[in-house]
């Protein structure tokens, strides 16, 4: 089926010269193929293995246990050889992450820098975030948000600023760990471009390098680490839904002294991170187990941020306005091997997995807030749709299809370069516009195992997310200042419960849609069976067909068509999510604006502070 369906979408489809582009790929059909396949095999499943679990159908491993009443004198496998024995687990045999945040421009050493071993992280919520530097600073901030009405009326929306004055607000960096602070680093200008490097060490033993990540962070912006050690857990997809129901219920019954915003701001952030992951495990779980693939991950990280738009003169800070929320996710590693030893099996899959990760970093805003988003997958989609052409480059076409580009020079020698280190390229014609958003994306693709990178414009490897119209602009300015704040019991009490309960409606359809998450995790529960069951095993089923295909060279466009097919597929999925969510966002009220505001008019401090979470417009 999947082989005769890219065919037929070849046909329809306007392919450029020298079959090197494709575009206006009929996306109607492939939705009505793959609904017609699901349906079909939902009607059987259900006639005929009613009771089952996915686990049931897909297979699964289980640990055998083994009880004895006296502990065994000798182990259950043959010793080679003793290395070393030891009382306790040496630091050296530890894999470690070491966080800085350091001036870009500065010759001096960080303060601002803090290192533990993955399993003391493990799913805690890693957090860089700014602290007004002084009171001073503070004062400046307040000066500029609006006093609230002597009549206790709201605060209209139109009165917020656009922009704070960068240049006149001094702010420090902060490390934390589950709202702890291990590190707070020098003071600098909002605005100013300061490197956040993350480094992984692993033990000698196991033969990897360390491997250091470099970002550029904004003074001011709020980020949030996710890691994923191996494989996001029911359990703690289960933990961070209790926590956001647990502010829910706090706001509802106004136990506003168990209310800290470092909390909202910290767990949504990170939600979204597991969330993500939790969403790419399952499928590549799924994908693998249908296809005879074996798949381990390796610690991940992803990085969920709040980022601010600033304007410079000669270099320095000027003002400060909202910037977008995104997920940049550096670091995505697994090993994978064909059980039946099938080398394009395995790279199937790898291109596939690829594809649909970055289809989630756009996604998994959609699911949780509603609006558009921007990924790489998102924009060749929206090329699609748009009819500009979507062209993949490789060393025999490069010459041909680098002057159709409608790039600058310096993006075309990137791709040149590129090219000439062996990779394949999968691009737009031009940039491609998006709810206001304009630029571009591409798959930077190793043909010889599928791995590939998924970049946007500015080499963001990840997503960014554009708001509905129900956030008001003016709101979303003002919380792009994403300042810290200090709220004492007095300040909670005082304020959170004139705003209450349209905080908790902000935070119901997030913790609603955790619930999908968790039970499509749990592949024993019979009750993701029959709907998802059938979806998944269609949908992985198809997708590495199409992915063999698209490798084996059996379609001269194919790695476009797969997209394309993944993109409208993963949408049913999205599309279903979005539809039992979607009610709950129109309940968020500009209360939550005016809730807001209060909370910055609070005096910042120093030593006792915590970040607000601001929804930005991407």
């Amino acid at each position: 089926m999947s082989q005769a369906l890219m065919e037929e979408l070849e046909s329809t489809a306007t392919i450029g010269a020298g079959d090197n582009s494709v575009t206006n790929v009929d996306q109607e059909l492939i939705k009505q193929k793959f609904e017609e396949h699901q349906e079909a095999l939902k009607t059987y499943l259900e006639e005929n293995h009613s009771d089952a679990s996915l686990e049931d159908i897909l297979g699964g491993r289980d640990i055998k246990e083994e009880s004895y009443s006296i502990l065994p004198l000798s182990l259950p496998y043959k010793v080679v050889s003793v290395q070393k024995e030891m009382d306790a687990l040496s630091d050296s045999y530890r894999q470690k992450l070491s966080l800085k945040v350091e001036d870009m421009n500065s010759w001096e050493t960080s303060e601002c820098n803090y290192t533990a071993s993955i399993p003391e992280l493990g799913s805690k919520r890693i957090s860089i975030s700014y602290v007004a530097a002084t009171e001073e600073d503070a004062e400046i901030i307040q000066s500029y948000l609006p006093e609230a009405p002597a009549d206790g009326s709201e605060i209209n929306p139109d009165d917020l600023p656009d922009s704070l004055p960068a240049h006149l607000i001094n702010v420090k960096p902060q490390i934390r760990i589950d709202g702890e602070v291990k590190a707070t680093g020098d003071a600098v200008k909002m605005g100013t471009k300061q490197s956040f490097q993350m480094k992984f060490s692993s033990p000698a033993y196991i033969g990897l390098p360390d491997d250091t990540i470099n970002n550029e962070v904004i003074a001011g912006a709020q980020y949030v680490v996710t890691l994923d050690t191996g494989r996001v857990s029911q359990e703690e997809l289960n933990h961070k839904q209790a926590k956001l129901k647990a502010i829910k219920q706090n706001l509802e019954n106004k136990n506003f002294s168990q209310v800290q915003p470092e909390t909202i701001t910290g767990d949504i952030l990170h939600t979204i991170g597991l969330a993500y992951f939790a969403q790419l495990d399952m499928f590549n779980k799924l994908l693998a187990q249908k296809n005879k693939v074996k798949s381990t991950r390796i610690t991940s990280a992803s990085i969920t941020a709040v980022d601010l738009n600033v304007s410079y003169m000669f270099g320095q800070p000027r003002t400060a306005s909202a910037g977008g929320l995104y997920i940049d996710v550096d670091r995505d590693l697994h090993v994978s091997m064909g059980s039946s030893g099938d080398e394009e099996q395995v790279k199937a899959y790898n291109m596939a997995s690829g594809m649909i990760s970055s289809y989630l970093e756009g996604s998994i805003f959609e699911q949780t807030f509603g609006g558009e988003a921007v990924s790489t997958m998102h924009i060749l989609n929206h090329a699609n749709q748009q009819g500009i052409p979507v062209y993949t480059i490789n060393q025999e076409n490069v010459d041909t299809v680098i002057p159709e580009l409608e790039y600058d020079s310096a993006k075309k020698q990137e791709f040149r370069n590129l090219i000439n280190n062996g990779k394949e390229i999968t691009v737009p014609e031009r940039d491609v516009t998006i709810s206001g958003w304009s630029g571009t994306g591409y798959i930077v693709l190793n043909p010889d195992d599928g791995i590939g990178a998924y970049m946007i414009s500015g080499g963001l490897n990840g997503g960014e997310y554009t708001f509905g119209d129900y956030m008001n602009e003016k709101f979303l300015s003002t919380l792009g200042q994403n300042i810290a704040i200090s709220l004492g019991e007095e300040g909670i009490q005082r304020f959170v419960g004139l705003f209450s309960s349209s905080l908790a409606i902000f935070i119901a359809p997030i913790s609603y849609a955790i619930q999908s998450f968790i039970l499509l995790d749990d592949m024993s529960n019979p009750h993701s069976f029959p709907y998802v069951f059938p979806l998944f095993l269609t949908w992985s089923a198809i997708i590495l067909v199409m992915g063999i295909a698209a490798i084996e060279g059996v379609l001269t466009v194919g790695a476009t068509l797969l997209g394309v097919a993944i993109i409208t597929i993963c949408g049913i999925w999205i599309d279903y999510i979005i539809e039992r969510t979607k009610h709950l966002y129109g309940k968020i009220r500009k209360e939550i604006v005016m809730f807001l505001v209060y909370l910055f008019k609070r005096k910042i401090t120093e030593n006792n502070s915590s970040p607000l979470f601001p929804l930005v417009n991407g």
